[in-house]
C-alpha cells in the first residue's frame, strides 16, 4: 500500500514538472518597423473587467502555433495520466480529463484564432486568464 503511494506521488511530481516547464509560453511583440499600416498593433489595454490585445497578423500565427505546440503537450499528458487510475481510479479519471479539457481549450482557440485573422491582425479580450473575445482588426 505504502509503495502505491509512493508511486503516486511520484507520477504526479513528474506530471506537474511537465506541465510547469511549458507554462513560460514566449509570445513575440512587434517593433517599431514591423507593420507600420496597422494601428495599435501589439498594444495592451487595461480594463475593469480584464485587458485587451491588439496583434498583428504574423504574432497571430506564432501564437496559433504555440497554442497547437501546447495542446498536443496537454494530450500526451493526458493519455500518459491515465495509468493514475488503476492505482486511484478517481485521481486518474480528474487529472487525465484535465489535462484533455485543458488540450480542447487550446486547440480550439488555436483554429479560431487562424480562422478569424484576415492579414491585418486581430483584437484579443481577456478576463482572468481565459480568452473571451477575438475579433479582426
Amino acid at each position: 500500500m505504502k509503495s502505491s503511494k509512493l508511486l503516486l506521488k511520484i507520477i504526479i511530481f513528474i506530471l506537474c514538472i511537465l506541465v510547469s516547464i511549458k507554462f513560460h509560453t514566449e509570445f513575440a511583440y512587434a517593433n517599431d518597423n514591423f507593420n507600420k499600416n496597422v494601428i495599435n498593433v501589439d498594444k495592451i489595454e487595461k480594463y475593469w473587467w480584464g485587458c485587451r490585445r491588439y496583434m498583428s497578423s504574423d504574432q497571430v500565427s506564432k501564437f496559433s502555433n504555440d497554442f497547437d505546440l501546447l495542446a498536443a503537450e496537454f494530450s500526451l499528458i493526458g493519455g500518459l495520466s491515465t495509468p493514475i487510475s488503476f492505482l486511484n481510479p478517481l485521481l486518474g479519471i480528474i487529472t487525465s480529463s484535465m489535462f484533455e479539457i485543458s488540450s480542447s481549450y487550446c486547440w480550439l482557440l488555436s483554429t479560431y484564432l487562424a480562422k478569424v485573422d484576415r492579414g491585418n491582425g486581430i483584437i484579443i479580450d481577456f478576463i482572468n486568464g481565459f480568452i473571451f473575445r477575438v475579433r479582426a482588426i
